[in-house]
């Protein structure tokens, strides 16, 4: 059963400027968060801002499908689309056959869309205490006062429960936010960026939530992203926006496939090594990465890991020189890179932490 249908959703925001000033920023790059100048006056004029482009997607029931764009992607708008928060500019969205325009009222009780960004106006105070904020937040959603305590004890709070939520770092004061989705059940979770700013042993709580509710509760579950390994062991399938468009999409080995992405197999022996004497045994995917004194570290590049591990015994297996062997399978971040350019050493280093802890 498809839970949700997007077909040729398109979103424009426009903001009706006022005559005044534009405020542009400095061109000294150390500059930009401080300084801003007058670059000229405006009678008024329109502003447009195209958050997504012809967006079809399909969603089936039991999924845990990932959405995975940098900041300002479309993630967000996405998501308040399905939700029915917001309207699309054209298209049609439909939630379990209903249209989620006309008939919003017939999947509002099916639908839970949760941010992990702190944001204003949710009836959240800083100035009363985690409890306080929460027994209002769990009065709202009619969810009985005592279950209080179990969500201070599963979002890890109980040090801070009476401290006023301004007086929290705004990873902490976002679990206060992400409480009610431990206790309302729906049909479809919507969550945008759920651990931004939480702590690993939260997050890891929250992701075995995410699991029990699809397994147990059998919800499917759009969640959305920019931390790319946060993911990787957990979704389903991925969905890559980038500036309002989907790229690609589907499961990931479905993904690799397409791209043809090989596996690396570095290996580091003991001596010289003669590149072309390796290009007659294993062609002309190989590199050596690296020499460190009498060690030599060659990387090569495989669709069958098997063949290319025996090949390596043969060739220098009898010689006693292999050091050591390290397999790196293609990701979801090297899928990821290869649609939006950015940096691998950046995403690298946040993959080595995210599967620590995921």
């Amino acid at each position: 059963m498809k839970v949700v249908i997007c077909r040729n959703v398109s979103k424009v925001f426009i903001q009706k400027m006022k005559r005044g000033y534009i405020l542009a920023e400095s061109g000294q790059p150390f500059l930009q968060l401080f300084t801003a100048i007058i670059s000229r006056t405006i009678r008024g004029y329109v502003k447009k801002t195209v958050a997504l482009r012809n967006v079809s997607l399909d969603i089936k029931e039991g999924e845990i499908v990932g959405i995975l764009g940098t900041n300002g992607s479309g993630k967000t708008t996405l998501l308040k689309i399905i939700s029915g928060l917001i309207y699309p500019s054209e298209g049609e969205v439909y939630v379990y056959g209903y249209d989620i325009v006309r008939d919003y009222d017939k999947v509002s009780d099916k639908v839970f869309y949760i941010t992990g960004a702190l944001i204003g106006g949710f009836g959240i105070s800083p100035l009363l205490s985690v409890r306080k904020n929460l027994e209002y937040i769990f009065k709202l959603y009619r969810i009985p006062k005592e279950r209080v305590d179990d969500a201070i004890k599963i979002l890890d709070l109980k040090e801070h429960a009476e401290r006023p939520l301004g007086y929290l770092s705004p990873g902490l004061a976002s679990r206060v936010i992400l409480a009610p989705a431990f206790f309302i059940k729906r049909a479809l979770y919507l969550l945008d960026e759920p651990i931004q700013g939480i702590s690993f042993e939260a997050a890891k709580k929250i992701h075995e939530y995410i699991r029990e509710s699809r397994d147990i509760g059998g919800a499917t579950i759009l969640y959305a992203t920019n931390n790319i390994f946060e993911v990787e062991n957990l979704c389903d399938r991925f969905i890559i926006l980038d500036k309002g468009k989907i790229l690609a999409g589907g499961e990931l080995k479905e993904l690799i496939s397409k791209l043809a992405l090989k596996t690396v197999v570095k290996v580091t022996v003991e001596g010289d090594i003669n590149l072309e004497d390796l290009t007659s045994i294993f062609g002309n995917d190989i590199r050596i990465e690296s020499k460190r004194g009498v060690l030599q570290t060659i990387s090569l590049f495989t669709s069958d890991v098997t063949n290319t591990l025996i090949e390596i015994a043969k060739t220098f297996g009898n010689k006693n020189i292999i050091k050591d062997i390290q397999v790196k399978s293609p990701t979801i971040g090297d899928v990821f890179l290869h649609y939006v350019k950015l940096s691998s050493e950046k995403y690298e280093e946040k993959r080595k932490i995210c599967l620590q802890v995921f």
